[in-house]
């Protein structure tokens, strides 16, 4: 028993140690994830909920406060930029914290929508096909008519000999990451961050340099040489062994850099957990739970591993599956009543964000903000963070100016007469006809858009997401057959960014980034455009005639 002690004890006081020199070293970055990111995320929504107050009650229009942000705040950029290069540079790095933290994370915040789809009316077979229908010929007129109309465009500006001097990454063989997330579409300060953070989490498996390696052998040589002739028992071994040691040190050190967040998201799990047995409020056992299958789906080696099934399993379609799984097992161990998994999927997203927070009229003191609410709110940070991106390429904006706008005006004026009246007049409903309106919109902009509309979000929302995937798996042999070369980097970026948003942008990222930088201003700008027009009153109007619409 005392062996085994004096065995386990030192193990315990090495992995404190080990422990304590990671939150030294990464005192910085984790006082910055810990504290300022969610001061800074607070403060965004303070801001919002002001700007949403002077929007309804002062300037007396229905427009989403987050775009209005957006749109302000790119242009605030682009003004200190052509004014005071340093001061953008300041105000740059202190609204990268919290809005880039909300483009990481901006999946999540999609889920609420598919998390209460069962909660959905249910629609008769055939109008379900009608609506796949409408998708597969939507998605490839579209698809043809965006690459066509850029290429045209850019043959009357007389651009089509600019091309990308990007490498693309299968010809480095390197397609292990065509699938890089949304969140490294930010300020040049935090991709530097993340390459940064990235290096050193994998250099000490690397292997050393061939003069690193020489400058060991002969420090370990002439200490050899030095001391045998004092004494003879400091050997080649023991210098091994403490080298090896502090490699295993360092690897410890790093592997708590790359899963603090598990650990504390499984704790904070299991803590909620009993809470959600013992309280009645279910909220933060259904926010971890959101948060943690989403870190399953998206950190597990064996998909991170393996591209094509990574482009197949999408994070928020399948951590919403994990989601149902988990909240219906717990509400039948606790309610014994399969009733009770659809009550708490009410209970997941009420309605009442941060803008609905303090209106004590509409909810009330019972009706208290669920996950999906949660969810939501930091939606529109994130909405925010799209105008870093924007801010970032606003000279490929510049460039091609007036080979982009024309498609995505056209598009735009296509999406918002077209799906609603074709959609109502073979047999779709009003509502679902105009939440078809947003099939191309990405969900951040899409979702405001169809609410100021009042059309059916669940549609835009499954719709929108399942064009993304498809076209992160097609998009690039579509555009081969349509015969774009694929060094047009602005016709490949535009038609993946207006017909299949963000998901497709990610996509891009992997494989081009001028593409992906394209992509994004386009989804961005075709977003943007889509949700003013949808708060214009006229405007509305007129779609609900196109769609018979009585609201």
């Amino acid at each position: 028993m005392s062996a085994d002690r004096s065995r386990i004890f030192p193990q315990t006081a090495a992995t404190m140690h080990i422990f304590l020199q990671f939150l030294l070293e990464r005192r910085w970055s984790i006082f910055k994830t810990y504290v300022c990111v969610p001061l800074g995320v607070v403060l965004t929504m303070s801001l919002l909920y002001g700007v949403d107050r002077l929007i309804k009650n002062c300037i007396k229009v229905v427009f989403p406060a987050s775009v209005a942000v957006m749109l302000i705040n790119f242009a605030f950029m682009c003004s200190l930029a052509a004014c005071k290069r340093p001061y953008v540079d300041w105000y740059v790095k202190i609204i990268d914290v919290p809005l880039s933290w909300a483009l990481r994370w901006m999946n999540v915040f999609f889920t609420p929508a598919f998390v209460v789809l069962p909660l959905s009316p249910w629609i008769s077979f055939k109008e379900a096909l009608l609506i796949c229908a409408v998708f597969v010929l939507g998605y490839l007129l579209a698809f043809a008519c965006l690459a066509y109309a850029t290429v045209l465009g850019q043959k009357l500006q007389g651009s089509r000999r600019l091309r990308s001097i990007f490498v693309r990454q299968e010809e480095l063989h390197r397609g292990e990451y065509e699938t890089i997330q949304l969140d490294e579409i930010s300020t040049p300060e935090s991709s530097t961050a993340a390459t940064r953070r990235r290096s050193s989490i994998h250099m000490p498996l690397r292997r050393l340099e061939p003069a690193l390696v020489k400058s060991l052998t002969e420090v370990d040589s002439q200490t050899i040489t030095m001391d045998s002739s004092h004494d003879t028992t400091i050997c080649k071994r023991a210098l091994t062994h403490q080298f090896s040691a502090q490699v295993d040190a360092r690897i410890a050190i790093n592997l708590w850099n790359d899963h603090l967040h598990h650990v504390l998201f499984a704790f904070g799990w299991v803590a909620t957990l009993f809470t959600y047995y013992f309280q009645w409020y279910p909220t933060p056992f259904h926010l971890f739970t959101a948060v943690t299958t989403f870190m399953i789906i998206v950190d597990t080696p064996y998909i991170k591993n393996r591209p094509l099934l990574k482009k197949l399993i999408h994070p928020v379609i399948c951590s919403v599956g994990l989601t149902w799984i988990v909240m219906l097992l717990s509400s039948l161990f606790k309610y014994r009543d399969i009733d009770s998994f659809m009550q708490g999927l009410k209970q997941y997203k009420t309605g009442r964000t941060y803008l609905h927070l303090f209106d004590t009229t509409q909810y009330g003191p019972n009706k208290l903000p669920g996950a999906g609410d949660i969810f939501s709110s930091c939606m529109d940070v994130a909405i925010v963070g799209l105008s870093l991106p924007m801010y970032t390429y606003r000279t490929d904006l510049k460039k091609h100016f007036f080979s982009m706008i024309p498609p995505i005006l056209a598009f735009t004026a296509a999406c918002i007469m077209l799906y609603p009246m074709i959609c109502y007049h073979i047999g779709i409903s009003s509502s679902r006809s105009i939440g078809y309106a947003g099939r191309s919109v990405t969900l951040a902009l899409g979702t405001p858009m169809i609410q100021n509309l009042g059309g059916d979000e669940t549609i835009m929302a499954v719709t929108t997401v399942m064009s993304g995937v498809i076209g992160s798996l097609t998009g690039n042999g579509m555009l081969n057959f349509l015969r774009v070369p694929e060094d047009d980097y602005v016709t490949r970026g535009l038609t993946l960014g207006c017909n299949c948003g963000a998901i497709a942008t990610a996509y891009l990222l992997g494989i081009d980034r001028r593409a992906a930088a394209i992509s994004s201003l386009s989804f961005v700008l075709f977003g943007a455009t889509m949700v003013i027009l949808s708060a214009i009153g006229p405007v509305k109007h007129f779609v609900h005639v196109l769609a018979h619409f009585q609201s």
